[in-house]
């Protein structure tokens, strides 16, 4: 099932036995970093959605260079910002192809971030201009990702998962590092948004998908050791049975995704009438039988290439350029 499939965004990568046997483990881990940054979007643009779209619009402006190329580096200086005149511009369409949105849905929420100062219209599309990614809430939330970051690879690596924590998270844990910094969170945004895809392909909406998981890490937190029970339900022919699952509450999730009750309660409902979370005594749990369906699988085989990457990624993360 595994040996097979080609990763999505990886060309002539295919997910390996290796990956199958852990996962499952992988996703559990990787899931708390991703619902972290979830957290992270909320409190610097005031909503899922808003975050969302800026780290998209963001990435389309400056995906085009080469992260870790010498001329990528100069052009981005010291802060480690592009200036507005290398954003490439990215249409309405083609965001909302790439969030999985509809188009008008898309359309009214960039323009209220444009009417917020968040975005910029310019020919050709829109860009996130350099005056956002420079606002104070900014830099903390660049900080604070680096963070989680650290963590989500440590944990990895204390699970055998990664040969050995980035160096590069040092680097930009210095009173100097802010450049090493926002390149971090340019990689992490990066995974980040292909984890998203991820959820649309299982659950077959974003937001549905971020509801979902939220109720997946909440079921098997307790599984998290890097020991015992968290690796017995480590490989992909290992789903943690219902009975080992522990239901959540409706106001829990939406504690945890910091959304108004009411939102999460109708999100829920949705899930419970397409059957992807079911009730139990003590809330909800998403049952093991949709977690062994062809596209969870796939996207769990994904998402082990997609960390892995991101490992190497940072690992190649050259040093900060030195002061002029």
């Amino acid at each position: 099932m595994s040996a097979g499939y080609v990763l999505p965004g990886t060309p002539r990568e295919k997910a390996s036995a290796e990956d199958g046997a852990v996962a499952r483990i992988i996703a559990r881990v990787s899931t708390e970093y991703v619902l972290r940054g979830f957290q992270l979007l909320v409190d610097t643009y005031g909503d899922i959605r808003a975050g969302l779209l800026v780290q998209a619009i963001n990435i389309a402006n400056v995906g085009y260079t080469d992260a870790q190329a010498e001329e990528t580096r100069t052009a981005a200086g010291a802060s480690g910002v592009f200036p507005d005149e290398m954003r490439r511009p990215v249409t309405i369409a083609r965001l909302a192809d790439s969030a999985g949105l509809p188009f008008e849905s898309v359309r009214r929420a960039v323009q209220q971030l444009i009417g917020e100062g968040l975005c910029q219209r310019v020919p050709g599309g829109v860009i996130v201009p350099r005056t956002t990614i420079e606002r104070p809430e900014n830099l903390r939330a660049v900080l604070a990702n680096v963070g989680y970051v650290r963590k989500f690879m440590r944990d990895l690596h204390a699970g055998g998962l990664i040969g050995q924590v980035p160096a590069s998270l040092a680097a930009a844990a210095t009173v100097d590092g802010t450049w090493v910094a926002r390149l971090v969170t340019r990689l992490s945004s990066e995974y980040f948004l292909r984890a998203l895809e991820l959820l649309a392909d299982i659950y077959g909406d974003p937001r549905a998908g971020i509801v979902a998981q939220t109720i997946v890490a909440a079921n098997t937190a307790h599984l998290d050791t890097r020991e015992g029970g968290g690796w017995r339900y480590a490989g992909i022919d290992q789903p943690p049975p219902d009975e080992a699952r522990r239901p959540v509450s409706v106001s829990r999730i939406a504690e945890s995704l910091d959304l108004p009750y009411e939102t999460v309660r109708r999100h829920v409902e949705r899930l419970l009438e397409a059957d992807i979370c079911v009730r139990t005594q003590g809330g909800v749990i998403v049952p093991a039988a949709l977690m062994v369906s062809p596209a969870a699988v796939q996207a769990m085989l994904a998402n082990v290439g997609y960390v892995r990457k991101f490992a190497r990624d940072l690992d190649a993360v050259p040093p900060m350029p030195r002061p002029e």
